[in-house]
């Protein structure tokens, strides 16, 4: 691409590389590409990525839970602050998932074990 600078102009203008060696007047501007998202692409990714990894920061959440129940009073606001944090977080998804994913690798390792020939 060639960039001309015009005198009437302090702004440069992109040409399009057909018209690379002709003055600016000939050339007509070059729009840029459209932005690719980043909130699109990463979106979805993080969610398939979430679904199907162990839960194991969920696990964490919900230890820190149990201890800080044991911990602070019925009445403290840090107490239901963490109820609030940690109420979209579930035992059973959590472990499940753990689990399902632990077994699943086991599953592959074991059988690429019997495969080989040691």
């Amino acid at each position: 691409m060639t960039t001309w600078t015009g005198a009437s102009s302090s702004l440069a203008q992109v040409c399009n590389p057909v018209c690379a060696g002709q003055p600016p007047q000939c050339c007509a501007p070059v729009a840029p590409p459209p932005p690719i998202l980043a909130e699109e692409c990463t979106g979805s990714t993080s969610d398939t990525v979430h679904f199907i990894l162990p839960r194991y920061k969920d696990l964490d959440a919900l230890n820190s839970e149990l201890i800080g129940r044991d911990l602070l009073g019925p009445e403290s606001l840090e107490r239901k602050a963490m109820a609030r944090i940690y109420s979209s977080i579930s035992w059973g998804k959590s472990l499940g998932f753990t689990v399902g994913f632990n077994a699943v690798m086991l599953g592959l390792a074991a059988w690429a074990f019997t495969r080989k020939d040691y």
